[in-house]
């Protein structure tokens, strides 16, 4: 991975979400661009770039936050990991890859945000209804935002230094005759 350049796309991704994510909102859903970009990187560059990478996102967003140092850090890191696990096993340049992979991703880390709201702060609905009204559609939109800004990062993919990726099975429809 180029540093350089995943600095400046990371600074980018992190103003985006600073001042365009609200301006995204709807019914008070905002899309988690950096959670998206993350999972980008993660489909992509290699697994240690990958996780020092997430968890220097992280900690640039927990420097815009009033919560713990080092909270959403650990969260995009975990990000990283589970997405580069896997990669193997899914083809990363698929849109429905894109998708479900990015708002399961977005599913998994708001719920776990949730419970560490709910615990340290408490509120008066029940944890599943705010589950309900925010975290489902929050990760569902995350996850069709993710969509296009994938398809836009990998037209810069070359100047953060990814390669397409290369599937072990590639090739195998040829040898079987027809579609795999």
């Amino acid at each position: 991975m180029r540093w350089l350049t995943f600095v400046i796309a990371a600074g980018l991704v992190l103003t985006l979400q600073v001042a365009g994510a609200p301006q995204l909102q709807i019914f008070g859903c905002r899309p988690d661009l950096l959670l998206a970009f993350v999972v980008y990187v993660a489909m992509y560059a290699e697994p240690r770039h990958a996780f020092i990478g997430a968890w220097g996102i992280g900690l640039l967003a927990d420097l815009m936050t009033v919560e713990r140092l080092g909270f959403l850090a650990v969260s995009y890191a975990l990000t990283s990991l589970l997405v580069v696990g896997s990669r193997e096993y899914v083809f990363c340049q698929r849109n429905s890859t894109r998708f479900f992979l990015t708002a399961l991703m977005a599913l998994l880390i708001q719920t776990l945000w949730l419970v560490y709201a709910h615990t340290r702060h408490g509120f008066g609905e029940s944890l599943s209804a705010a589950w309900l009204a925010t975290v489902l559609p929050a990760a569902v939109y995350t996850g069709l935002v993710a969509v296009p800004l994938h398809a836009l990062l990998d037209g810069f993919s070359r100047l953060l230094g990814f390669t397409q990726p290369k599937y072990s099975h590639q090739g195998l429809s040829r040898m079987a005759g027809g579609r795999v």
